[in-house]
């Protein structure tokens, strides 16, 4: 008889495609975010792997609006540059041991996941707030997907607002939408 384990995340996450400093050995680097949650966030484009295990970081969120309170007009007139940004400061704890590995083997690391330690109350709820947000704007971006060509404009504007390429095929660019929204709902 095989055991089938199912794991789910405890929180849910959304895309976050930002540039993000971080502290190693008292010098100050630059990486890239793929996705945050309550509970943690995946980088990338780290320089290097950090060496200790809790990276002091600092990061933008976006405090997006919500698309679907929105005319069509002010969805159009919105640029990224207009929205409010939260500039989060926190630590964050590899989850992934590197230890035993090469310097060699270290360059070829290019994502690495964490955890927060020890958020307080209200980076949560930002993070809670970004992710809620997120889920509900990518439900409408899906949606005018649906409407057809007399959408098209909205759809790469809104995309776009979402940190998509909006000039990407149209086809290529639902399926990366698609994809994010169907990791978003997998918790």
């Amino acid at each position: 008889m095989t055991i089938k384990r199912v794991f789910k995340r405890a929180h849910l996450r959304a895309p976050l495609k930002v540039d993000l400093l971080y502290v190693d050995d008292e010098y100050v680097h630059a990486g890239r975010t793929l996705n945050i949650s309550e509970g943690g966030i995946l980088l990338d484009y780290m320089p290097k792997v950090p060496e200790i295990r809790a990276l002091p970081i600092m990061l933008p969120i976006v405090l997006f609006p919500d698309f679907t309170a929105m005319s069509h007009q002010e969805l159009l007139q919105l640029h990224e540059s207009q929205m409010e940004k939260h500039v989060m400061r926190f630590r964050a704890r590899m989850v992934r041991s590197f230890e035993g590995m090469t310097d060699l083997e270290k360059i070829f690391v290019t994502r690495i996941g964490c955890e927060f330690v020890k958020p307080d109350v209200i980076q949560q709820k930002v993070i809670a707030d970004y992710v809620a947000m997120y889920a509900r704007n990518i439900v409408f971006v899906l949606g005018l997907f649906q409407q057809g060509q007399s959408a098209i404009e909205l759809l790469r504007h809104t995309a776009g607002l979402l940190g998509y390429n909006p000039n990407e095929k149209l086809n290529m660019l639902r399926l990366k939408v698609l994809h994010d929204y169907q990791s978003l709902e997998s918790a």
